[in-house]
């Protein structure tokens, strides 16, 4: 904002001089621009660590389901080939109902 305002004329080239009331040390607004570059930095890694982990156990949730639905093919499918089919079906709705409930969630405070 104060960069903003310098460049756009809103504060006078005399009232940037540090013997002004209202004066502006750079030196002051260097060491507000670093802490909130670290500040962003930081939060951005930690944001992508949250992604990481979310991204890793979407992956591992998805194979626990593919491992699933072929053990049912490899072992059930010969003796009650419905009954698999079945299975495998009531597991993929229920992923998809895992998906569908993430996507619409709704805090404890929405559903008082």
């Amino acid at each position: 904002a104060v960069f903003a305002s310098y460049r756009s004329g809103a504060v006078s080239d005399q009232a940037v001089e540090k013997t002004e009331d209202w004066g502006l040390d750079w030196e002051d607004i260097r060491v507000v621009t670093a802490i909130t570059t670290l500040f962003e930095v930081f939060y951005t890694n930690t944001c992508y660590a949250r992604y990481n982990t979310l991204y890793k156990n979407t992956r591992s949730m998805l194979a626990d389901a593919a491992n699933y639905s072929y053990m049912l093919r490899v072992f059930v499918s010969e003796n009650a080939p419905r009954h698999a089919r079945l299975a495998s079906r009531y597991l993929m709705g229920g992923v998809l109902l895992h998906f569908f409930d993430l996507k619409n969630m709704h805090t404890r405070a929405d559903l008082q």
